[in-house]
């Protein structure tokens, strides 16, 4: 089960071209991809079964935003109970150009823009997925996701607004590449 969802993920990077080339139709049907990304299908197709029978190894490490660190290994200090919770919203203020890179990163998705294989590495954790297959050289993938931080809603949550509009918003998580999920949100 694994492997097959390795397997997916690895057909959702390799379509990241074509969801920047055409994202209203990353596939034609029957499964054959259409763009000027001259993607390789049999040596995809190769790769996935590789990966489906095991003979592809793959290692996933996740890589916390510093100021992830900060959040959980000061959370004793910074916690005090309080609806106002004035330690946690001040480090929140002191983030706040990280705030804003993080939802720059979101709507820049959310425009159906492929995630940037560079990004802000102080503002955004991450993964970083190495596969390696027999006779093939290591495939490094990297893709942000949100930094655990704040009250592990939206950003802008109570701290930055003062109001709760933002409490039960989406709109600061990041869904993977767009060939993985269609361009736009879907909730």
């Amino acid at each position: 089960m694994k492997s097959m969802a390795l397997a997916l993920a690895t057909l959702s990077a390799a379509l990241l071209c074509e969801a920047v080339a055409s994202p209203h139709r990353a596939l034609k049907p029957h499964g054959v991809i259409a763009s000027a990304c001259k993607v390789d299908v049999p040596t995809m197709h190769s790769f996935q079964t590789l990966l489906s029978r095991g003979r592809c190894d793959a290692q996933v490490v996740y890589t916390p935003a510093p100021w992830e660190i900060d959040f959980v290994t000061n959370m004793p200090r910074i916690q005090d109970g309080t609806q106002e919770w004035a330690a946690g919203c001040a480090k929140m203020r002191s983030h706040r150009s990280l705030i804003d890179e993080w939802l720059r990163l979101v709507k820049g998705q959310y425009r159906g823009a492929a995630l940037p294989s560079s990004f802000d590495k102080e503002a955004m954790s991450y993964f970083t997925t190495t596969t390696t297959c027999p006779g093939e050289l290591p495939r490094v993938e990297v893709e942000p996701i949100e930094p655990l931080v704040g009250f592990l809603r939206h950003p802008m949550t109570w701290c930055i607004d003062h109001s709760w509009e933002y409490m039960l918003r989406k709109e600061y998580l990041l869904l993977g590449s767009p060939a993985s999920v269609g361009s736009g949100r879907k909730f």
